[in-house]
């Protein structure tokens, strides 16, 4: 799909990472929503977590 989660946070099975990750499985696709679910702990912005969604949304590369 071409979205790159582990170039914006560090520990994509931590808290964060898996927020995101379950918004992607349920359908959610707005970079900017994705962003929001970031940890207040997060290094990067969320503009910058917004930008490392942005990909080509396949529905079938999209599995639980």
């Amino acid at each position: 799909m071409n979205i790159r989660l582990d170039i914006a946070i560090r520990d994509i099975n931590g808290k964060t990472g898996q927020r995101i990750i379950r918004a992607i499985i349920n359908g959610e696709r707005d970079p900017k929503k994705l962003a929001s679910l970031a940890d207040i702990r997060v290094k990067k912005s969320q503009k910058e977590i917004a930008l490392s969604r942005e990909g080509e949304w396949k529905e079938d590369l999209v599995f639980y």
